[in-house]
């Protein structure tokens, strides 16, 4: 199981000039390996106020990643996560939790602040996929 940051999904629905292609390698190299994508349901509400895409919803079920909704297991984990870190802010603990508790291998994002941390899952930049 790989977990998602909402920036992968937002990069490839503002088509961002950079990002977009390794964005898009994540779900095709997912697919490919036979692995499974996973997200917390708090990237829905990340990816609705972080771009214009009238498809975004659509976009999110056509990705098969399964949601996990934000329950007391996960906000216990997210809360330890930020006491045993403060670094991460409550949203990053929340999708990081979410990957720790669905047994997730790597968690994929573009956030720089997050890949220099060790909170329990793989942290795998964006740009490793790259052609």
């Amino acid at each position: 199981m790989i977990a998602i940051d909402s920036n992968v999904f937002i990069h490839i629905l503002e088509n961002h000039p950079e990002f977009s292609d390794s964005a898009k390698r994540v779900f095709t190299q997912t697919i490919q390996s036979g692995e499974s994508l996973c997200m917390s349901t708090l990237v829905i509400t990340e990816i609705l106020s972080g771009t214009s895409s009238p498809s975004a919803l659509e976009f999110l079920e056509a990705t098969h990643a399964t949601q996990y909704e934000f329950a007391k297991d996960i906000a216990i984990a997210a809360g330890n996560l930020r006491r045993q870190n403060p670094s991460p802010k409550t949203a990053d603990a929340i999708r990081i939790a979410t990957a720790i508790t669905s047994s997730a291998s790597r968690f994929i994002t573009n956030d720089h602040k997050l890949l220099k941390l060790n909170l329990g899952v793989e942290m795998v930049p964006l740009m490793s996929f790259v052609d």
